[in-house]
This record gives C-alpha cells, sequence and structure tokens, in this order.
C-alpha cells in the first residue's frame, strides 16, 4: 500500500474471507505499519462471527459492516458508509 511512492488510500474497504492473507491477518499488517495505521478500515464482509467482530474493531477497525444480500441493501450499506466518512472527516 506504501511503496513506489504510489498514494496511500484515504479509507480501506477490508473483507475477512480473502484469499492468501485473511482480513484480519491484513488488518494487522496495515495496524503495524507506522505509515499506514491511522488509514481508517471499514469491514465490509459476509462473516456474522462475533470473533470476527470482536478482533476486527480489537485491531482498530472503524467500523464492521454484513454484506447485504441484495441490491438496494448494498446500496444502502454503501450509502452509510459515505455517511461515516463525510462524518469523520468533519471531525
Amino acid at each position: 500500500l506504501s511503496k513506489n511512492g504510489i498514494e496511500k488510500p484515504a479509507i480501506i474497504l477490508l473483507d475477512i474471507n480473502m484469499p492468501k492473507m485473511n482480513g484480519i491477518e491484513f488488518m494487522r499488517v496495515v495496524k503495524a505499519d507506522p505509515q499506514l495505521k491511522l488509514i481508517p478500515i471499514v469491514v465490509l464482509t459476509t462473516s456474522r462471527e462475533d470473533q470476527d467482530r470482536i478482533e476486527s474493531f480489537d485491531l482498530g477497525a472503524a467500523g464492521y459492516m454484513i454484506k447485504p444480500v441484495d441490491y438496494i441493501q448494498f446500496v444502502e450499506t454503501v450509502r452509510a458508509i459515505d455517511v461515516y466518512w463525510t462524518i469523520s472527516e468533519r471531525a
């Protein structure tokens, strides 16, 4: 995320269930990097496991949202992230 002079993302939308490195492992790497640890991470996942939610917040996730199944719910979730992000920038 921070190599080759590429600009860092303003926010990370992260799924827990990823191949090779799961989202929890990815968060550990990001939060351990001084240049990346302040980037807000919002977990957007299908996982309803309490352990995933607890671990995400313990690692510093800014939010945890379960992916909706249908399109309208997904659009509403993305809008909620946008509202959250707008409010966070003003704080």
